[in-house]
């Protein structure tokens, strides 16, 4: 039963990603010609050669599309296991809702990036720090969705590693899973906070607080299973 469900929600993820992979590859096929426009422009004014245009306009046309279809390859292709199915097909109820929100959230980032290159330069002016503003807080505030959720589930990769002391000690992984929430929760806050104070900050606080958050978390469930280990140990010798 857990694996027809495991199976049941991971179509729904794969789904949300399918649509939105459609969707971002329509958004730079409408936004292709507008793009080119505005790179041969710069190529015009000197402020790029024709090869840096050129990548220019690959990264924005094809970053986020690439990263949704890779996302759609692993979901494909990567292997699971039944005992990997059980373990996580509690969780997927909430992994559907948050794949979709997370899909809606990289179709306005990648619209933004059309936006960027191709307004006007008197639009951009007034209009860039917003944009960029409003992006960065929808990101801020899905992350402290996320980590809420991640918290709640129940051994699940996002919010604790299957390390051989966690696969041993149920304990171990029910702290890494709290650290994590409380971690990526005030790395969420810090990000939601700069979003109106220097936006483009986050681009380091992000990548920074994500590496600590899940480096402290294989330290905290390391040190919970050793002092687990150390009680038991301690048990023992009084029993016998």
């Amino acid at each position: 039963m857990r694996i027809q469900n495991y199976e049941k929600n991971k179509k729904k993820i794969k789904l949300s990603h399918i649509v939105g992979f459609i969707i971002l590859v329509l958004i730079s096929f409408i936004a292709y010609p507008y793009v080119d426009t505005a790179l041969l422009d710069a190529v015009n004014r000197n402020k790029f050669s024709p090869e840096e245009a050129f990548y220019v306009k690959l990264f924005y046309m094809l970053f986020m599309p690439a990263i949704s279809f890779c996302v759609i390859c692993l979901m494909t292709f990567v292997p699971v296991s039944d005992k990997e199915k059980i373990a996580s097909s509690p969780n997927l109820p909430r992994y559907v809702i948050l794949n979709i929100v997370l899909n809606v959230l990289i179709v306005i980032a990648h619209t933004a990036n059309q936006l960027f290159i191709t307004l006007p330069k008197h639009l951009f002016t007034e209009y860039a720090d917003q944009i960029l503003t409003w992006v960065f807080v929808l990101l801020s505030l899905f992350l402290l969705w996320a980590s809420n959720n991640l918290a709640k589930n129940n051994k699940s990769l996002w919010s604790g590693f299957p390390t051989p002391w966690n696969q041993e000690s149920e304990l171990a992984w029910e702290k890494s899973q709290r650290f994590v929430g409380f971690s990526l929760s005030c790395v969420s806050i810090l990000c939601l906070l700069m979003a109106f104070i220097y936006p483009i900050s986050i681009a380091f606080i992000l990548p920074v607080g994500l590496i600590l958050s899940y480096a402290g978390c294989l330290i905290v469930s390391y040190y919970v299973y050793m002092q687990e280990q150390h009680y038991k140990s301690i048990q023992k010798q009084d029993d016998s």
